[in-house]
């Protein structure tokens, strides 16, 4: 996946308590950080070298949220 395609591409350290999302944004690379004070990131455990998240997974790890063994939700409307 190239750097300049929208990907995002994501870090973690080994203590999981920070995290950088390295990406392009149509004018050179950024960098994103976060640092966790009292929690860790769950970070997905597999044995690949990279996985490919949605944006929903994504934001879902950034927020804290244990992103493995949970699948997305539909909604169906409630006819009201």
């Amino acid at each position: 996946m190239a750097l300049m395609s929208g990907a995002r591409f994501v870090f973690t350290n080994r203590t999981r308590k920070k995290i950088k999302v390295l990406y392009w944004d149509n004018t050179g690379l950024a960098l994103w950080h976060k640092r966790l004070e009292k929690d860790m990131f769950k970070w997905p455990k597999s044995a690949k070298t990279s996985l490919v998240l949605s944006e929903l997974q994504l934001q879902s790890l950034l927020g804290g949220f244990n992103i493995e063994g949970h699948q997305p939700l539909f909604y169906a409307s409630a006819g009201l």
